[in-house]
């Protein structure tokens, strides 16, 4: 099959910490390996074929819905179970086949594109599911919905070499949800499970960062309608923790981004104002970005748009000029 010719769709995906689980507690890795079986086969849709092995599965699917539906359903699943996984998502076919011979029992797969499926799981260093930017492109034009799916996409991004903390990789993820009430339980669990994360090792810590994103693409940015400069219930609880909290901006590499990620929204999706001021004085206060919007330089190419900066820059200078602390 030619990679345009979008005849079918391929996808894989590993369940996280489950190898660490195989060396630590044997009861915990059977227990796990169990949660994402049964998860796997109720969210499998019509038309969708997984080929499940320990913590890890291929999927194939002749449209597109097909396999985001399942993959979308899977991580509700999983998220529920407080399970994350890493998966990718291509076009091809997988050409699955069983071998049965005496003693050796076995699945063949022998599609040519399986290589370029595996490879971009395997480069994904974040909780996510990649989506080939060539399906992507296709797409566009019709914004960020998958036809025939209550599901869209939305751009994130990684850190791909914990040594290399000011570059970052970008890809397109499958978004969680839209309501922010369904994610403010998901953002505290993320968070704490971050945190165990990172203390044990920043390479490890680092995978959160692109689900922050994803839980975080959902909160509202627009000028509130009463006193409360948060309008988001997102936004207040991830605020109030890490005023509340410094561990993660001390100790965990790339959480700052998450900051940087949520300026970016704020002046791409709106004009500057009073809120825009506002808004950005209160995430200095917190002292977590205050490096980078004192020094462009400092801020990962292609996190902040350009637009983004110049008007950024203009609110931050209205700001230490004036009388006013944060």
């Amino acid at each position: 099959m030619l990679w345009g010719d979008f005849m079918s769709y391929i996808a894989f995906l590993d369940l996280l910490g489950t190898k660490n689980l195989s060396t630590d507690d044997a009861t915990s890795y059977s227990k796990s390996i169990s949660i994402f079986t049964n998860c796997l086969q109720r969210s499998l849709v019509e038309g969708c074929e997984a080929y499940a092995f320990s913590d890890c599965a291929y999927l194939e699917a002749s449209t597109l819905s097909q396999i985001v539906s399942t993959l979308y359903t899977l991580r509700a699943e999983l998220l529920m179970q407080q399970r994350f996984f890493v998966a990718a998502v291509a076009c091809g076919t997988l050409n699955a086949s069983v071998v049965d011979k005496k003693n050796l029992y076995c699945q063949n797969f022998s599609g040519a594109d399986i290589s370029r499926v595996y490879v971009a799981q395997n480069v994904l260093k974040g909780i996510g599911i990649s989506i080939d930017s060539t399906i992507i492109s296709k797409q566009k034009r019709k914004g960020h919905k998958i036809p025939r799916t209550d599901c869209f996409w939305i751009k994130s991004f990684f850190v791909a070499d914990i040594d290399k903390i000011s570059e970052i990789t970008t890809f397109f993820d499958l978004q969680i949800s839209q309501d922010e009430n369904d994610l403010t339980a998901y953002l505290d669990y993320t968070l704490r499970e971050y945190r165990k994360a990172n203390i044990k090792s920043k390479r490890y810590g680092r995978y959160y960062i692109s689900l922050l994103i994803n839980i975080l693409s959902a909160a509202t940015l627009n000028p509130p309608e009463d006193e409360n400069l948060f309008s988001s219930p997102l936004l207040c609880r991830i605020y109030n923790i890490c005023k509340n909290d410094v561990y993660f901006g001390s100790n965990a590499p790339g959480f700052s981004y998450i900051f940087l990620y949520l300026l970016d929204r704020l002046y791409t999706e709106n004009e500057r104002s009073d809120f825009t001021k506002d808004f950005l004085k209160k995430i200095l206060s917190l002292n977590i970005v205050n490096c980078y919007i004192s020094d462009f330089s400092k801020i990962p190419t292609g996190l902040v748009s350009r637009s983004a900066l110049n008007a950024l820059a203009e609110d931050y200078y209205l700001i230490i000029s004036s009388d006013d602390t944060y």
